[in-house]
């Protein structure tokens, strides 16, 4: 069930980087994610979003060393 939700959520954000930034420029930019965040703009409410997607960056790369140090430990 993890894996499903797992791909779900890949399939969503690839489909939403696609569509925001077109195909080369998605291709070509190492964080796609990260600059069609930067491109979101509501209004003057919704601005700078940036930083959450940096922030859930850093810590799944956190998360990510974690396990695979716990699993070299053990």
């Amino acid at each position: 069930m993890g894996l499903l939700i797992g791909a779900g959520i890949l399939l969503i954000s690839s489909l939403t980087d696609v569509l925001v930034l077109g195909v080369v420029r998605t291709a070509r930019v190492y964080f796609p994610t990260y600059l069609a965040v930067a491109r979101l703009n509501i209004g003057n409410f919704l601005q700078r979003l940036e930083i959450t997607v940096s922030i859930v960056f850093l810590l799944s790369g956190f998360v990510k060393f974690i396990i695979s140090y716990l699993q070299g430990y053990c």
